[in-house]
């Protein structure tokens, strides 16, 4: 999270949600800022650390939650997790429950940030009580620039990083998504409920 005081403007940033860009491109502002060493805090947690944060305008990225579970997976192709859960769809593609992406996932002790993190529900990031303006992931930088206007940032070049390469996988983007979806949409329910309810787009 980013918070700009005197701005009253803060900046929540989901894993996989392009936190790694926004990040770097809102710290090139000369208007002081204040970076939390873990910039993928969820709001619960960012309320009761910075109470203040309800005056300000909260802005925070949305992503299909598919396609961003997909980025993570084939980000890194030789973390051995990937390996594993490329293996499971491999060998389940009819999606009758997703137990052993449980298992390779969230049940292993190891990979407990990643449950925690990379796969936080991005819902967790909207409060009833606070006011979030969703933006848009697949506007990535119009967003971006329509949120941080009055920041100073309007000559400084917004460049993406950590792009998963779906073109290295062992599995092509469109035949991932559909190994994923049926697995996914159930796990992330809320998450499509509000993708539908916020940009109109349901995942079938």
């Amino acid at each position: 999270m980013i918070l700009f005081e005197e701005k009253k403007v803060a900046f929540l940033f989901p894993a996989r949600n392009g936190s790694t860009a926004a990040s770097k491109f809102l710290r090139k502002s000369k208007i002081k800022y204040i970076a939390l060493e873990n910039r993928h805090i969820p709001l619960k947690d960012a309320k009761n650390n910075f109470p203040q944060i309800e005056d300000y305008t909260i802005y925070c990225f949305f992503r299909n939650p598919i396609e961003r579970v997909a980025s993570y997976i084939t980000f890194d192709l030789d973390n051995v997790y990937a390996k594993n859960i490329i293996k499971i769809f491999k060998n389940d593609v009819k999606g009758k429950d997703y137990t052993n992406f449980l298992d390779v996932y969230f049940k292993n002790k190891v990979d407990s940030y990643i449950a925690g993190v990379y796969f936080l529900p991005q819902r967790s990031y909207y409060l009833n009580d606070l006011n979030v303006e969703v933006l848009n992931f697949a506007n990535y930088e119009s967003e971006l620039r329509r949120a941080s206007q009055g920041l100073d940032l309007d000559d400084i070049k917004i460049e993406r990083q950590n792009q998963s390469k779906y073109e290295d996988s062992e599995v092509n983007k469109i035949e991932f998504i559909s190994w994923l979806t049926p697995y996914m949409k159930e796990y992330f329910a809320d998450d499509c409920k509000f993708m539908y309810e916020k940009f109109g787009y349901k995942i079938e």
